[in-house]
């Protein structure tokens, strides 16, 4: 049974609006939370189908600054379902733009290229857009919400909605965990968030 099966949702044009207008807005030439960082995470996927049992795999994220008020960003992740030993991975790369809404609060917008890749058929490729909010609360903790309207050639379109959180262990490492609901599955993730201290 595919761990991927989608339902139609409403199309995402809003959402690319909205990218379309924070990208318009002035960006700061310095942000208080910090887009330099390698993460990896432990990943658990929970389909929404009858009988259909988790599956655990991994995702590793870079995230990159390039001119002030812009990053890059690359993830990929990997997760199996032992029982059927079914496979499935994804590749995402994109450019996104952020401005400062608050002393310490970020709101951003991501626009990238999605590869995803089921195994037993071709692969599936397309965008996505994501817009979310990150709030530093304190020095040691960061909040993070938003939704990503994903579009695959050979898929319904769907929204994810996400929440998480940033707890900082030291200046080069935070612990970090997130929570998504998509059409079809719930997404788990705790993991390691490398900063750089150079």
């Amino acid at each position: 049974m595919s761990l991927t099966r989608r339902r139609p949702m409403v199309s995402g044009v809003r959402f690319a609006g909205v990218a379309m207008l924070l990208g318009a807005a002035s960006p700061l030439t310095a942000a208080p939370l910090d887009y330099n960082y390698l993460q990896a995470s432990w990943l658990r996927v929970s389909p929404d189908l009858a009988h259909a049992e988790d599956a655990d795999g991994y995702e590793a994220r870079l995230s990159a600054p390039l001119e002030p008020g812009s990053f890059l960003r690359v993830s990929y992740s990997r997760y199996k379902n032992d029982a059927s030993n079914a496979e499935v991975s994804a590749l995402s790369g994109g450019i996104g733009m952020f401005s400062r809404i608050a002393e310490h609060a970020d709101i951003y917008g991501l626009v990238s290229y999605e590869t995803l890749d089921r195994k037993v058929v071709d692969k599936d490729s397309g965008y996505a857009i994501e817009l979310g909010l990150r709030w530093a609360t304190s020095s040691r903790l960061e909040l993070d919400a938003g939704a990503r309207y994903l579009n695959l050639d050979d898929s319904p379109d769907e929204v994810i909605w996400f929440g998480g959180l940033a707890v900082q262990l030291s200046p080069a490492i935070a612990l970090t965990a997130q929570y998504s609901q998509g059409d079809d599955d719930r997404r788990y993730t705790a993991g390691l968030r490398f900063f750089s201290t150079e």
